[in-house]
């Protein structure tokens, strides 16, 4: 009985993530009515070591960076999870992975089989409060970390584009750049 209610309840926060993610609800830089910048733009960032910041050359508002990796093996996507629920972003700052969860699933629901959870959602780094997972997506590996910059939620997500990179260097360079993006 109590796995029905919380199958429920899981399902609910899922949709409920899902609508508040949706384009229509999600905000440009200029729609934002904080004065700073949830994030440094990339200009003022140290980047990892053979990345390149093409964020200008993105029509969508919703990313806030977009970095791609000088020999186009990788790239890395910064989003805002925007979400207007109190409650949710109270419970995800007490629990780092409760929207990493969130997220893994509503990446993986379109029913895809050529997507494959590899890492469940972990704490990566306790004191920066930063949860991390990965899955395949047809043979190539997909990283997001979850966390918390000046009161709002983020999501960068990394894409191995081909196999010619090993992914952990990948994953370091992520690492290194969200936790640049805490420092400032």
């Amino acid at each position: 009985m109590m796995d029905k209610w919380v199958f429920i309840l899981a399902l609910c926060l899922v949709q409920f993530f899902f609508e508040s993610c949706s384009p229509s609800k999600l905000q440009s830089r200029s729609e934002t009515t904080d004065q700073s910048p949830p994030v440094a733009a990339s200009n003022q960032l140290p980047l990892p070591e053979g990345w390149t910041d093409i964020t200008s050359r993105s029509q969508l508002p919703q990313i806030h960076l977009w970095l791609v990796n000088i020999d186009d093996s990788a790239t890395m996507v910064l989003k805002e999870l925007n979400t207007s629920d109190s409650e949710l972003i109270t419970q995800s700052k007490n629990d780092p992975c409760f929207l990493a969860n969130i997220s893994l699933q509503l990446k993986i629901a379109d029913g895809s089989n050529n997507k494959r959870i590899t890492r469940t959602p972990a704490v990566i780094d306790s004191i920066k409060n930063i949860c991390g997972y990965v899955y395949s997506e047809s043979g190539l590996l997909r990283r997001a970390l979850v966390f918390e910059n000046h009161g709002k939620l983020f999501e960068l997500e990394l894409f191995q584009e081909n196999i010619g990179v090993p992914f952990d260097v990948l994953s370091s360079n992520q690492l290194q750049v969200v936790k640049t993006l805490l420092e400032k």
